[in-house]
């Protein structure tokens, strides 16, 4: 596979530009103590500043849980870096240990997003991601050209780690991380010459009014961009890839219609809801939704098999809200679905068994037990 790529790919060692590995380890920490602390908010720290209480914010219970994370995420117990060395107690430390620890395994591993129940460590071979970047380039060569990159989400999550460290890493070329921004601060800082990794979220917001920024290329991930997004964003390139953490990429598009599968995977010929993964001893994967297949190994994405959907951004499993809301009280039962169209989509709930008196006291019961895009936004009784 490897003679019919660009000659970047046999350069397996990222985590030697220390600006990525700084900004993974950023990410991770900040990503980490989030979810032990929502609340959490990572200090500005110098190389030096020591991870605890009174520079970084952490305390000695949550460094052990954060500690733990980051050995499963860089593969230390299986790769023999916790051989030669351990996490020590300064960011610098840190980052030392984790070029050992990237240099000694050939896999990453990235935390599902637990929409399905706990979450679970899914690993990709490090080979495997590389030619997907690979394989963007490939098919737009404009990205080739690009002068920075802009990430606007986590790149210790699979969809930063690719298009925030390794495209920076084939191209040479610096990052401008932004946590989140608004569309007025994503303009504010877009340049040509850029490549924007996003959300359909945010993409949808910045084309809302306004003339999109022009001579950028835009990424997409996450769930499919609606048909009026691409018409805002005529003039300039906008790629959506579709995939997920468990999977990686699948396939890619620039304009609305239909996906073209990535060289990473190839349909099977036994089970038609499966794809073989070429990467992985051609290990049976089954995608997020039902694709339909066209000819020329195109496919649109249907429904979500496990009636998973995504708010904002974020993974909402809805048998989990309708499961919780039942818990409120005997007799209730719930459906919970969907009201408009991706991103702007929102959670309906259609009860049975609540009274109209009641449904102050389910709403401040939900409000403990549900997150924010988990949260209807109507009831509908009878």
């Amino acid at each position: 596979r490897f003679d019919r790529v660009m000659p970047w790919v046999r350069t397996l060692s990222w985590f030697n530009r220390r600006d990525l590995l700084e900004l993974w380890l950023r990410d991770a920490i900040h990503g980490e103590m989030q979810r032990i602390r929502p609340s959490y908010q990572a200090p500005i720290w110098t190389a030096q500043a020591r991870l605890n209480r009174a520079e970084a914010d952490i305390d000695s219970i949550e460094l052990v849980d954060l500690a733990s994370s980051i050995y499963l995420l860089s593969d230390a117990e299986n790769s023999g870096a916790l051989n030669e060395a351990k996490l020590g107690s300064s960011f610098e430390q840190w980052l030392d240990f984790l070029e050992t620890a990237f240099a000694l395994t050939d896999a990453m591993h990235f935390f599902s997003s637990g929409s399905r129940g706990e979450r679970t460590l899914q690993v990709h071979p490090v080979t495997a991601l590389i030619a997907e970047v690979d394989a963007i380039l490939q098919r737009f060569p404009v990205v080739q050209q690009a002068k920075r990159v802009v990430l606007c989400v986590p790149s210790h999550h699979i969809y930063g780690f690719l298009f925030g460290v390794l495209l920076p890493f084939a191209l040479n070329c610096p990052v401008r991380r932004m946590d989140n921004p608004a569309a007025a601060e994503l303009r504010s800082v877009l340049a040509p010459g850029d490549v924007c990794v996003s959300t359909p979220r945010q993409l949808a917001a910045l084309g809302q009014n306004k003339a999109i920024p022009q001579e950028i290329c835009f990424l997409s991930a996450g769930a499919s961009l609606p048909d009026a997004v691409y018409e805002r964003f005529t003039s300039t390139l906008l790629i959506d890839i579709y995939g997920s953490t468990e999977t990686a990429g699948i396939g890619t598009r620039c304009q609305a219609g239909l996906f073209s599968l990535l060289p990473r995977f190839v349909r099977s010929e036994v089970h038609p809801m499966e794809l073989l993964d070429c990467y992985q001893h051609r290990r049976p994967i089954v995608p997020p939704d039902a694709l339909r297949f066209a000819p020329d190994h195109q496919f649109a994405v249907g429904e979500r098999l496990d009636r998973i959907v995504q708010i904002s951004g974020v993974n909402v499993a809805l048998a989990k809200v309708e499961a919780i809301i039942q818990g409120f009280a005997e007799g209730v039962h719930a459906e919970v679905f969907l009201r408009g169209k991706a991103p702007d989509a929102r959670i309906v709930a259609r009860l049975r068994g609540v009274e109209p008196a009641a449904l102050a006291g389910l709403q401040r019961y939900l409000h403990t037990k549900l997150q924010s895009a988990e949260m209807p936004v109507d009831f509908e009784l009878g």
